[in-house]
């Protein structure tokens, strides 16, 4: 009979950082890792990844641009080693692939929270 009894440790980290750029340009970047996992029959391990995103008001703050690419470095990625009496699985896959986004957001008879209540004062 097979011993699946197995002891992990294991930890994560997300950092979020925004920038105001020139021109009234938000930049915001992500970054996550999730450390290595001992499983029941082998190992998960690491996972890292970075986003970026880009957003400009546009229309008098009615509007708004944004730019954001996920996993810019194509990093996210599951991988894992699972052993068993009769296998061995190497796996490597990627469920979702690098992301490229444009939004154009438009507000109809209001403007950007944060301006309605400077307006307010």
């Amino acid at each position: 009979m097979t011993d699946y009894n197995n002891t992990t440790f294991s930890w994560f980290g997300r950092h979020t950082s925004r920038f105001k750029l020139p021109h009234q340009i938000d930049l915001q970047v992500r970054t996550n890792y999730e450390a290595p996992l001992n499983t029941a029959q082998g190992r998960r391990k690491s996972l890292y990844y970075l986003d970026v995103a880009l957003s400009k008001d546009i229309l008098k703050g009615r509007g708004t641009l944004l730019l954001n690419a996920l996993d810019v470095l194509n990093t996210r990625r599951m991988r894992s080693v699972t052993k068993g009496p009769n296998f061995y699985t190497d796996l490597d896959a990627q469920f979702r692939r690098r992301q490229i986004n444009l939004t154009f957001s438009y507000r109809i008879r209001q403007a950007k929270t944060a301006q309605r209540l400077i307006q307010a004062d």
